[in-house]
């Protein structure tokens, strides 16, 4: 009699201990962010339609990249999780359960993360007859979720990075460990993400750096850096004053394409672009297009059209240049001079733009940085050139001739980098898919 009593209690606790774990996990909730356009997030979109997950888990979806009430959710939940905007990219998921949340980053890391809970769920529905998902927090080590204020992984690498514990599973970053606080701070599930080469310095600035080489050693710039220094020269016979007007030449010039890339990008942000993918191909066919037109400058220069400030413009800029007299006119000329070069000049910064553009959903204090290393860039040999004319080290007509011989093999340059950025941009989108 006691021994059936006994074994009564004990059926009817683990009933009731069953009974709480569904109601659990009928409570957690889950918020899907996802930006319209994004690859990664399509790819997680077909699965939830030919799974049907999103109806079986309380799933809230929100996109991010155009609706300002998605972000505002986003912003409202990430410091409960000890994340800024920056570590975050699309796909993102957040799981509710109680008052304990969880994230996930990247389209494999979710699918994977969602597969096993349907998983576990159907054997839980062998078993008990019941196909309320399994608890997220009984999955196995290798979905673990990334929680924050702690990590639970039996299978975690521990290598110490920029002051961080980078915490990884095989080959899947999984997320940072702060030493000043211990918790769980930045970073994410990486594998699977949509790939957000702007938000990564390490993939971006390469981008950067061919487009603004490429930019830096046109020919257009050589020629009108020139003959502002020799105008300048020839009418001060001052090199310090010489050296001085060229910087304000130079600064004028990096002041003006920094704003017109600035303002360049706060129109491409605030025009919604549907489809980030095909704008991408876009942006590597641009590359491509000026790639193949400096190829074209180099083998049969002169024919047809010409990758330099067309024929009709330089007489004016020409008679605007040798009108300066002092610093301060070579800071305004520089100015207008700047709109002259833009058909010129324009190839490989446009591309970068639009990139950058594709790549994010606002313009932050990263993408400044950018537009600043770029037109650095740009204005780099111009400064030098100033220096040596200025400096008495050469002559603006040696240097000039030395441009005018080599200037089919600087558009071979030119074409090749801008070229293999092209085709860069084009393969980064074929990775991701």
């Amino acid at each position: 009699m006691v021994k059936k009593a006994f074994f009564s209690l004990v059926v009817m606790a683990l009933s009731l201990l069953t009974s709480f774990s569904s109601a659990n996990d009928k409570n957690a909730t889950y918020l899907y962010f996802y930006g319209q356009g994004c690859g990664h997030c399509h790819t997680v979109e077909k699965y939830f339609e030919k799974t049907d997950i999103d109806e079986k888990v309380q799933l809230q979806k929100y996109e991010i990249w155009f609706d300002a009430t998605g972000r505002q959710k986003l912003v409202e939940i990430l410091p409960s999780i000890g994340l800024s905007l920056n570590d975050v990219g699309t796909p993102f998921l957040v799981m509710i359960n109680g008052e304990q949340k969880e994230y996930l980053m990247g389209s494999t890391p979710i699918i994977e993360y969602f597969s096993a809970l349907a998983n576990e769920g159907a054997d839980q529905k062998a078993e008990t007859g019941s196909s309320i998902p399994a608890n997220p927090n009984e999955l196995s080590p290798q979905n673990t979720l990334l929680t924050a204020g702690k990590m639970e992984d039996n299978n975690t690498e521990e290598s110490e990075t920029s002051g961080q514990l980078a915490l990884t599973t095989g080959s899947t970053q999984t997320g940072s460990t702060s030493k000043e606080t211990g918790l769980l701070s930045s970073g994410a599930a990486k594998m699977g993400t949509e790939e957000n080469i702007a938000s990564q310095p390490k993939k971006f600035i390469p981008i950067l750096l061919s487009g603004a080489l490429s930019d830096s050693i046109n020919p257009c710039a050589f020629a009108v850096m020139l003959l502002l220094l020799a105008t300048i020269l020839s009418k001060s016979k001052s090199k310090k004053k010489t050296i001085f007007a060229g910087i304000l030449f130079c600064l004028a010039i990096f002041l003006s394409y920094f704003l017109l890339g600035l303002g360049f990008l706060k129109l491409l942000y605030a025009t919604t672009m549907q489809y980030t993918t095909i704008f991408k191909r876009g942006v590597g066919l641009l590359g491509i297009l000026i790639g193949l037109a400096n190829l074209k400058d180099y083998f049969w220069y002169g024919k047809g059209f010409v990758m330099e400030v067309p024929l009709a413009w330089r007489p004016k800029m020409m008679k605007l240049i040798q009108a300066v007299v002092s610093p301060g006119g070579a800071f305004i000329i520089g100015i207008i001079v700047s709109l002259f070069l833009l058909p010129c000049s324009s190839g490989p910064y446009v591309t970068v733009l639009l990139l950058l553009g594709a790549e994010s959903s606002g313009l932050n204090s990263l993408g400044i940085a950018y537009l600043l290393l770029y037109n650095l860039i740009f204005i780099l040999p111009m400064i030098v050139i100033t220096v040596m004319v200025g400096g008495g080290r050469t002559s603006a007509e040696t240097l000039g001739k030395r441009k005018n011989k080599h200037t089919k093999l600087i558009h071979l340059i030119v074409g090749l980098l801008m070229l293999i950025l092209g085709l860069y941009i084009i393969g980064t989108i074929y990775r991701a898919a």
